[in-house]
């Protein structure tokens, strides 16, 4: 027993000494913790059943879409899936870095299949070194670090992510980093351009809201470092300028850019925001915790872990009975710039609909500025630097106050992991499978001649009717597509009044199918029995296409009759009065 104990200290000793062990458990914890949460199979690229639900089906297609296109400028341009050829790999939260990167590879494999799998194993093993290397940098010994790191990586926004949102499962591990930078920087005073342009360059590739998450960080480190010596401002405001360029050139060739402004602001700011009970509140992602009501967009989790809080009381018993200072002050003195951001991002994520579980009150704002805020819409996800930066500090001052501090550490996360396991593990256990679950007619889409060389819906809405087959026909036969879910995209009318002018004129776009929904013909009943009936008119109507409502119908200009363009077989439908009646 006492040679065991000697190996282990020795053992302990040469991590503490060592430059990269600490990071090299680190990273085999993070393997470990992806093989738990997200398993193997998702590593293969053909692998894409699990993804085809919820969100994860618009970013596939969007991949799919671009990985099928040409090389466009900016790079990250993905014109073929949306209206008015302005969409980018961004806006269908494809992990666009990822998405570039594989397109150059021009791996088959990956082009038709998917690579989000390999994404959740990077983030695994980056938030677990960057954890390991945070709290060694406050002076952590390795093994417990290696514990907190398991503390954070069981945070609900990491793994929920992982679930419905793949990109943004990158924001914990980006964030954790962030902070580590934050917290490097008093010791390091390494130039800031080298470490903030590389951080923010990933994180401008992974997601939009994290970009914003981060920037106000570094503009913390920016503000405690010119207090702190006001003789550096020129070089600080060089190095700001330098990292400044360089997330606007990446913001600039992935296609940021690439909407018009107006579609940034797209309204609902409040509609996602940030529950004041939020920090409590598991989402019944818990075993143990009840759930607490909340509005109807307050869906993603925010909450500590349930080991975090048994730690925060632990903390909180502890100073109570030896009835020592919480250092208030102190921490405000050295971290006042951070604090303040992290309370402007919070109030951000609150937004001026305040609610206290399922209670809420409106706080009255300028219109313009409520609707500028609305860029915010997924508001709730601006706490995140809060609820990181406190389970920081909890995990932090309990290793520095309890007696056995390694012990209890693991201790909350043993009980964290138990307690959110079948939650933690929904990736892991979604089906495998090399197709899709989206029904797809192959007898009929391989008919239609390649001539049609979009499809259009009408009206024109992101989350339309059939979006989902929509996009999936069309990117499957090498098609655009003017249908989706685009939650940037708004202020469609130019566009339906283009589209349905050509159908009232008579005048269909001769490469275009028009895929209209049953209410809309209603609802045009009278212009469109003027448009039938003109003699120029030469189109026919198909229905009942395998992966659509019957209610959803295709309109094929350039066909004078059936027996001219006999491919639609017999979902064949006559352009004439029957069509446009909402029961047939």
């Amino acid at each position: 027993m006492r040679q065991l104990v000697a190996v282990g200290m020795r053992l302990h000793t040469r991590l503490e000494r060592s430059r990269f062990g600490g990071d090299l458990l680190a990273a085999l914890a993070g393997f470990g913790f992806f093989s738990f949460s997200v398993g193997f199979e998702k590593l293969n690229p053909r692998n894409v059943a699990w993804l085809t639900f919820g969100d994860q089906q618009q970013h596939l297609l969007g991949w799919w879409f671009y990985s099928s296109d040409q090389w466009r400028w900016p790079l990250g341009a993905n014109p073929r899936w949306g209206w008015e050829g302005t969409n980018s790999v961004v806006y269908t939260d494809s992990w666009p870095g990822m998405a570039l990167i594989f397109k150059a590879l021009n791996i088959d494999a990956v082009d038709h299949g998917q690579y989000f799998g390999l994404g959740f194993l990077f983030g695994a093993i980056a938030l677990f070194v960057g954890a390991q290397r945070l709290f060694r940098s406050l002076g952590c010994a390795v093994l417990p670090s290696l514990a907190a790191s398991g503390l954070l990586g069981t945070t609900s926004v990491f793994w929920w992510m992982q679930r419905w949102y793949p990109a943004l499962s990158a924001g914990l591990p980006i964030l954790v980093w962030a902070l580590y930078f934050y917290v490097a920087d008093r010791k390091q005073r390494a130039p800031l351009w080298r470490r903030w342009s590389l951080l923010l360059i990933v994180t401008v590739a992974t997601h939009a809201y994290l970009t914003i998450a981060v920037i106000p960080i570094l503009g913390a480190v920016f503000i405690r470092r010119l207090i702190h010596d006001q003789r550096t401002w020129g070089r600080l405001l060089t190095n700001f300028l330098v990292v400044g360029t360089c997330t606007a050139a990446t913001m600039f060739v992935l296609g940021y850019f690439s909407l018009p402004s107006k579609w940034a602001q797209t309204g609902g700011y409040g509609w996602y925001s940030a529950n004041l009970l939020g920090l409590l509140d598991s989402n019944s992602a818990s075993r143990f915790l009840p759930d607490i009501p909340s509005l109807s967009g307050q869906y993603e989790p925010t909450a500590f872990g349930l080991g975090t809080m048994l730690l925060l009381a632990g903390v909180v018993i502890q100073r109570l009975r030896s009835k020592a200072p919480f250092g208030a002050l102190s921490i405000a003195r050295d971290h006042g710039p951070l604090i303040v951001v992290l309370l402007g991002l919070s109030l951000l994520a609150i937004t001026n609909t305040v609610s206290i579980a399922s209670w809420s009150f409106r706080v009255p704002l300028p219109t313009r500025l409520e609707h500028g805020l609305s860029i915010f819409r997924s508001s709730a996800r601006l706490i995140w630097p809060a609820l990181i930066t406190a389970t920081v500090a909890i995990t932090l001052s309990s290793l520095r106050r309890f007696r056995y501090a390694a012990l209890a550490i693991s201790l909350a996360f043993a009980i964290q992991l138990f307690d959110t396991t079948p939650e933690i593990r929904s990736v892991a256990l979604a089906e495998n499978g090399n197709t899709v679950s989206i029904a797809y007619d192959d007898a009929f889409w391989g008919g239609v001649p390649g001539q049609y060389t979009t499809i259009a819906s009408l009206p024109a809405q992101s989350l339309g009717f059939d979006w989902v087959a929509c996009t999936f026909a069309a990117v499957t036969t090498g098609r655009s597509a003017e249908c989706g879910y685009f939650s940037r995209v708004q202020g469609l009318d130019a566009v339906n009044r283009a589209r349905s002018s050509q159908v009232f004129d008579g005048a269909l776009a001769p490469d275009v199918i028009y895929m209209v929904s049953r209410s809309w013909l209603v609802e045009n009943k009278r212009e469109l029995l003027k448009s039938f009936s003109k003699p120029e008119i030469s189109a026919i109507a198909a229905t009942d296409v395998d992966g659509f409502s019957p209610d959803t119908v295709f309109l094929f200009p350039g066909c004078p009759s059936r027996d001219a363009c006999d491919f639609v077989g017999d979902h064949y439908r006559a352009l004439d009065a029957s069509l446009l009646t909402a029961e047939s």
